[in-house]
């Protein structure tokens, strides 16, 4: 049984929490609880829980007594040694048995995502049972949830290191599902940096740890256009949107032009007449 009466545990427990330890292993949180009956819901909105934060996908581990877990439309219990996944971007709810003991790892979903980006990690389903993939990945994360306090920062480092590589060894969702989540980050990514002038074709691709070639072929196939030509065809919209919006009426066409990522006035205009059939000048007097 894992000792915790010489490790720093939380100064202020939730009830029902008898001994909790979080540690920090490279850019992973592991967590140990040791518990009595007791449920837990998570929601992603409640204040008191971005700590977590929802870039994070939650690994979780039971090493003694029996956990019922639900998120989403699944619902399983967990025994003792086997392990599931839980979203921490969605609400959750477990339900501790009677000296339930857990351990769990806070993996940053695009560690994962750049190393395995079809690994199969829907949540709230039992695992470590019928996969043999997932059997070795339940021995090593059992292992780590009974020894990993003892381990010193370079043994840990290299543990947890060890573990996300046997995830390669797990269930994968089909090309397609792994395919449509790519497309789906990208256009994401895509938006959010619409302004950023380091935003290229390249830079998406590269956050997704695959080739722009790649990215492009699967974009193609999902939506028929590449990555640059989807990321001018939104900066050409956003900034027909500001040209006709009483908001920025008082910026010239060069200045809305240049916020979108188009630093010259004569391309601007061609690639904007091109797209749009009209100039940007006769397109903004069209708002008047």
């Amino acid at each position: 049984m894992l000792e915790l009466s010489n490790l720093d545990t939380g100064p202020c427990l939730p009830p029902g929490v008898e001994s909790s330890i979080t540690r920090q292993i490279g850019d992973v949180s592991a967590i140990w609880i040791e518990s009595t009956e007791r449920t837990v819901h998570y929601d992603p909105n409640d204040p008191n829980e971005r700590l977590i934060g929802d870039h994070v996908l939650k690994l979780y581990m039971q090493l003694s007594g029996t956990s019922a877990v639900s998120q989403e439309r699944e619902r399983s219990v967990i025994p003792e040694g086997l392990y599931t996944w839980l979203r921490t971007d969605r609400a959750f709810s477990v339900h501790l048995g009677p000296d339930s003991r857990f351990f769990s790892l806070l993996v940053p979903k695009e560690r994962l995502r750049q190393r395995f980006p079809n690994a199969d990690v829907r949540p709230a389903t039992v695992r470590g049972a019928d996969h043999r993939g997932e059997r070795v990945l339940r021995s090593l994360l059992y292992s780590l949830g009974q020894e990993g306090c003892l381990l010193s920062d370079d043994e840990a480092i290299l543990a947890v290191g060890a573990l996300i590589e046997t995830l390669g060894l797990g269930p994968r969702v089909s090309t397609a599902v792994a395919d449509e989540r790519r497309v789906e980050r990208a256009l994401l990514e895509i938006e959010h940096r619409l302004t950023d002038p380091e935003l290229t074709a390249e830079s998406v691709a590269c956050a997704q740890g695959v080739s722009r070639r790649y990215l492009d072929e699967v974009l193609q196939r999902r939506i028929q256009t590449t990555l640059a030509q989807h990321i001018r065809q939104r900066r050409l919209e956003r900034a027909a949107d500001d040209l006709r919006s009483s908001r920025h009426r008082e910026r010239s066409i060069l200045e809305i032009a240049m916020r979108w990522g188009f630093h010259s006035a004569a391309h601007f205009s061609r690639i904007f007449s091109q797209h749009f059939g009209q100039a940007p000048s006769i397109w903004r007097r069209g708002a008047l």
